[in-house]
């Protein structure tokens, strides 16, 4: 029985402290489990500031854990209910996350990133066993037997960093700081276990004094204070007298304001986020989320009797009824936004002619290349490989590559780097002295700070207060997460591409530049579920796909996209982003049902051969069987070894319905490229640069080593997708094919 009550009152005391544990976990899956995590903290470890502030971010995040969930425990007396799970743990099993996290950069490296977690109990018992061993050497008694195990703890992992990370020198010309960043993290764990320890110890002989003299006989009183005394004298004497120290809590409010007050500035400006970098985003608004919550449950239990949660969660419903605040950014349309968008023969006629009806292609070869290119989702690991290999082919073929590039098709990040290629493209145009540069320059900025701050701020308040009533001015809306990631892309022009070229129109610009590419973006509608388009494109004649330029001229009179919105509205992944909403449509990340954009070229490529077999168009009739179709499919999913493994019959009865969701994602996008590449094969049989599949990971089944999909990339992963790009044998084929063209 006493083993059960120990059970239970471990779960009352889980339960109490369930916001702080979902905060450990959301950051421990996040560092430790995912190669996003593991590059964010190699990102964090490339400028000493970055390190700096992380170091403030953890220590605060670990202070609101340990501080705010002891005011709550104390407010409902359970305080004393768990020998392990207590604040205390709380706040240093945080930090060991974040020293393990930095440790695990470097194991994941050889392929022993589960093993990192052996470092969880090991490294828990060198925080618990270093206060022990402390505290008896510094009073001249005797250690207990098991503490003596944190000294080879303590070399293990203070210098551990040192000797991994030297051995890798890659890791360190992109991180310098990293060792360093480990060492600071492991001894902050231990400065806070020694600290919060010794609170403990005072309050908790404290208690023990008390609960004698009220429950217990003189004998038992002085055996207690006998044992306190001879243990601890002088931690018991410094606290004898009181059970609370008003410093603490007023050195706690401090820091609260102060965290407070970053992530108002964080969210307020786009630099100053940038500044502190995505770990200390994530920590400072986590921080900030975890005191609000414990700081209702406080109110809740000492003030009001009844759950303000509730409430809470009623209000927040009841706003919601009122209330959009995730509704796409617009902006006005100019007059030919949708007067002047072209058809498909009309787009046609504009590649290969100029305004004046002048050839831009020589007819009298036998065959003329029309360029497709598809690109896979997969936020900046996807837009970095997408834009390097565009311009890569740009400057190998001297321009030819573009004169023939007829449509761009793409989803999430393979979105993004379309737009900025197009982006580079347009740039060029204005100014021809400028050429297309400075993609590494580009993705060497961080989108994702801005939007994690956003996220853990801006969004959670509009629930509660919506921010863009104060504005009452038409089509201005406050920023959310998703405009975050816009906003980013903006600011990141480098002279690669014209910042303001970002903020333009997308239809007005699509229309004004004739002999421009079709820019196509892939979303999925949510509430139907199905593939969705935005371009000026006219697709009504060619595919049953809803095209939101369509839904933008019908249900919002006629508004307009920027360029960014457009790349960001078919890249909102849930969790990370909100679906985007035109009208009451909803539109989320292409990758649910397509992430490579084919199914649309496909039925593009069937419309142009049934358009040019049958035209009587004069400007057409010399391209009668003379096109050749090609597809670029720019590809990074990671290769893996597909195993069916039997599925337990209780998994089979309660997820069966979510793993086949979640497993069709991939599968609706194999079907439709395959599609694609048999039809290319049966119009052009004799064609082997019909279709060719460019993969940042080239032709390996199965990889160790990672690449990032995430919105910011480190300068090591950048420096490796470089090598990859330069190692691909199915780009050197196609480089060599535009060398061969006569």
């Amino acid at each position: 029985m006493r083993l059960i009550r120990r059970f239970f009152a471990e779960l009352k005391m889980v339960w109490l402290y369930l916001p702080a544990i979902l905060s450990l976990l959301v950051v421990g899956l996040l560092t430790l489990r995912i190669v996003e995590g593991r590059d964010m903290m190699l990102y964090t470890a490339e400028t000493p500031q970055r390190v700096l502030i992380a170091l403030f971010s953890i220590t605060s995040w670990a202070l609101v854990l340990w501080y705010s969930s002891r005011i709550v425990a104390r407010a409902v007396h359970k305080e004393q209910l768990s020998r392990w799970v207590n604040q205390m743990s709380l706040g240093y099993t945080g930090i060991l996350i974040f020293h393990l996290s930095v440790l695990n950069v470097m194991v994941a490296r050889f392929g022993w990133s589960p093993y990192i977690l052996l470092g969880l109990p090991l490294g828990w018992y060198s925080y618990n066993s270093t206060p022990v061993l402390w505290e008896a050497l510094l009073s001249w008694r005797k250690p207990p037997w098991w503490s003596w195990f944190a000294l080879p703890l303590v070399l293990v992992f203070s210098a551990g960093p040192y000797w991994l990370f030297q051995k890798d020198p890659d890791l360190l010309a992109a991180s310098p700081y990293i060792a360093h960043f480990a060492l600071a993290i492991y001894w902050l764990g231990i400065f806070y276990t020694l600290y919060t320890r010794e609170l403990f110890l005072k309050k908790f002989l404290t208690e023990k004094v008390e609960d004698a003299v009220d429950n217990v006989a003189g004998k038992a009183w002085t055996k207690t204070l006998d044992q306190a005394n001879r243990r601890f004298p002088a931690v018991y004497e410094a606290l004898e007298k009181t059970r609370e120290n008003w410093g603490h809590f007023v050195a706690f409010n401090l820091v609260a304001a102060q965290i407070l007050f970053v992530l108002i500035w964080a969210s307020n400006d786009y630099d100053f986020a940038v500044f502190i970098g995505p770990v200390s985003g994530l920590l400072l608004g986590l921080t900030v989320c975890l005191g609000a919550l414990n700081l209702i449950t406080f109110i809740s239990v000492k003030f009001a009797g009844i759950n303000l949660h509730v409430l809470l969660i009623v209000w927040m419903v009841f706003m919601g009824l009122l209330h959009d605040p995730y509704q796409a950014r617009t902006l006005e349309a100019r007059s030919d936004s949708f007067s002047k968008r072209p058809n498909l023969e009309t787009a046609l006629v504009n590649h290969f002619y100029d305004p004046l009806g002048r050839p831009l292609r020589d007819f009298n070869k036998t065959e003329l290349p029309l360029y497709f290119v598809l690109s896979d989702g997969g936020a900046f690991r996807s837009g970095y490989w997408v834009a390097q290999v565009l311009d890569t082919l740009q400057q190998h073929s001297q321009g030819a590559f573009f004169q023939e590039l007829f449509c761009l098709s793409g989803s999430s990040g393979g979105s993004v780097g379309n737009m900025l290629f197009y982006a580079g493209m347009l740039n060029e145009y204005q100014n021809p002295a400028k050429a297309s540069a400075g993609v590494d320059a580009f993705f060497s900025r961080d989108l994702l700070s801005f939007s994690f701050v956003q996220m853990l701020s801006t969004d959670v308040v509009q629930h509660i207060l919506p921010l863009d009533w104060l504005k009452g001015a038409k089509r201005k809306k406050s920023s959310d997460r998703a405009v975050a990631l816009e906003i980013g892309l903006e600011k990141g022009g480098n002279g690669w591409v014209d910042q303001q070229l970002l903020r333009e129109p997308l239809l007005h610009t699509a229309n004004n530049y004739t002999h421009m590419p079709i820019l196509i973006f892939n979303a999925t509608e949510l509430q139907r579920g199905q593939p969705a388009i935005l371009t000026n494109l006219q697709t009504h004649n060619i595919s049953e796909r809803p095209n939101m330029a369509d839904l933008l001229e019908t249900h919002l009179d006629g508004s307009d996209l920027r360029l960014s919105t457009a790349a960001i509205l078919g890249a909102r992944f849930p969790y990370l982003n909100p679906a985007g909403g035109i009208g009451d449509s909803y539109f989320v990340d292409g990758g649910y049902i397509e992430n490579s954009g084919a199914g649309i070229v496909h039925e593009i490529i069937m419309a142009c051969k049934a358009l040019l077999d049958t035209t009587q168009n004069p400007r057409l009739l010399p391209l009668k069987n003379k096109i050749s179709y090609r597809v670029i499919h720019l590809a990074n999913s990671t290769p893996r070894k597909f195993v069916n493994r039997r599925i337990h019959p209780l998994v089979n009865d309660l997820g069966a319905p979510i793993l086949t969701l979640v497993a069709s994602r991939g599968g609706h996008t194999n079907v439709n490229n395959d599609r694609l590449h048999k039809y290319l094969q049966a119009i052009q049989p004799n064609d082997s640069l019909a279709y060719r599949k460019l993969s940042l990971y080239g032709n390996q089944e199965e990889v160790k080593e990672e690449y990032p999909m995430n919105w910011v990339i480190s300068a090591y992963n950048r420096k490796r997708m470089q090598a990859q790009k330069s190692e691909s044998e199915a780009l050197q084929a196609v480089l060599r094919s535009f060398d061969q063209q006569p």
